[in-house]
């Protein structure tokens, strides 16, 4: 099936609907000069904030696996959240520095790949430069990200993650106005909208 009118990079460039991180600052401006991510699903400056795409991602034959492991990897992060009471979940900048060097280094992988394509999208017309380097898919592959992922999980700690969870009268308060419910974390829209703010 072909179809067109999608938006293929629909966080950034001129998005429907803009993402906005603290101090009012749009994913769009944030990277100009390229993406910036822990694992493509986190941002700096923007708290509570899990992206799906195949930014700093893997990207591959059966699209429909990725979006599935990215799914499973989503979930992780929300439960563990919630199973720690945090209301907000950040990456450090020191994290997402690490892994903006970590996806770069591998781009020479994807960019060869790329090169071979007819100009388009994915590779900025045929044009590729740091800021295609930096924006587009893991250049190891679906099995190599997966791994790294799966890895992340295993270890436990959610490293590269900065969380402020909610105070003992917080969570008090929570569960019982909600008996049987854990306290509600920052994952839920009032609390977004405020760690934004």
């Amino acid at each position: 099936m072909y179809s067109t009118g999608f938006e293929l990079g629909p966080y950034t460039d001129a998005p429907v609907i803009p993402v906005i991180g603290r101090g009012g600052v749009t994913l769009t401006d944030k990277w100009a000069s390229g993406a910036t991510t822990l694992h493509g699903f986190h941002v700096h400056g923007f708290p509570n904030f899990l992206m799906v795409s195949i930014t700093q991602s893997a990207w591959g034959a059966n699209f429909m696996h990725m979006l599935l492991e990215q799914g499973r990897h989503v979930a992780y992060v929300i439960k563990a959240l919630r199973d720690r009471a945090v209301r907000v979940a950040e990456v450090s900048e020191k994290a997402e520095q690490a892994w903006v060097d970590h996806h770069v280094s591998l781009a020479p992988l994807m960019s060869r790949l790329w090169e071979n394509c007819t100009p388009g999208f994915f590779n900025n017309e045929g044009k590729l430069d740091d800021r295609t380097a930096r924006s587009g898919p893991y250049g190891a592959g679906v099995r190599a990200f997966v791994e790294k992922l799966e890895q992340w999980r295993q270890s436990g700690d959610l490293e590269g993650l900065a969380l402020n969870q909610l105070d003992r009268e917080s969570r008090q308060s929570t569960s019982s106005a909600h008996p049987g419910r854990r306290a509600e974390t920052a994952l839920t829209k009032g609390s977004l909208h405020g760690a934004i703010q």
